[in-house]
């Protein structure tokens, strides 16, 4: 499930207040935080978690 990249903070409803950079190399880099609010800053979209919910979906609160 970690591993897939659907299931990262960059496809997740929840990852917001995103901000691009590029490093040396040119590549884009994006981080942002978690509208949880309990993982710190910065949250890449690369990373992930238990509670993923998909754009355009609705839960109210994390899956316990």
């Amino acid at each position: 499930m970690a591993d897939d990249p659907e299931r990262r903070c960059g496809t997740c409803a929840r990852f917001v207040r995103v901000i691009e950079t590029f490093d040396e190399t040119g590549e884009v880099k994006r981080h942002g935080e978690c509208l949880l609010g309990v993982w710190p800053s910065p949250l890449y979209d690369t990373s992930t978690c238990s509670q993923w919910v998909r754009r355009g979906q609705f839960k109210a609160r994390p899956e316990p």
